[in-house]
């Protein structure tokens, strides 16, 4: 089975696309985007999702913290969440990978 990387979106209203050729089965890593100029990490301040958990296209799976804002992270797809890779109250780099997920259509 194939693994692709994404940046995840960085507000629910805009949801980034899948990588182009993203098929049904197939497992993407989910990266942490850049929310501002000088960002160059997060802490993910709550999951709203567990391993395990199916979700849709634009269902929030994460919050992250910057000094500037709390932002909800809305999922690129419908999956489910295979594996959380930054757990709550630590910090993300920006491109690194946050949540490994199966999409699922």
């Amino acid at each position: 089975m194939q693994t692709r990387s994404v940046a995840s979106a960085v507000a629910c209203s805009a949801v980034q696309r899948l990588p182009e050729g993203t098929e049904a089965g197939m497992k993407v890593t989910l990266k942490l985007a850049r929310v501002g100029m000088n960002m160059h990490e997060a802490t993910i301040a709550k999951w709203h999702r567990q391993v395990g958990d199916a979700f849709r296209k634009d269902d929030v799976l994460y919050e992250i913290e910057t000094e500037k804002v709390t932002q909800e992270i809305a999922a690129p797809g419908d999956g489910q969440l295979l594996e959380i890779l930054v757990p709550e109250g630590e910090n993300a780099k920006v491109n690194g990978g946050v949540c490994v997920v199966e999409i699922t259509a």
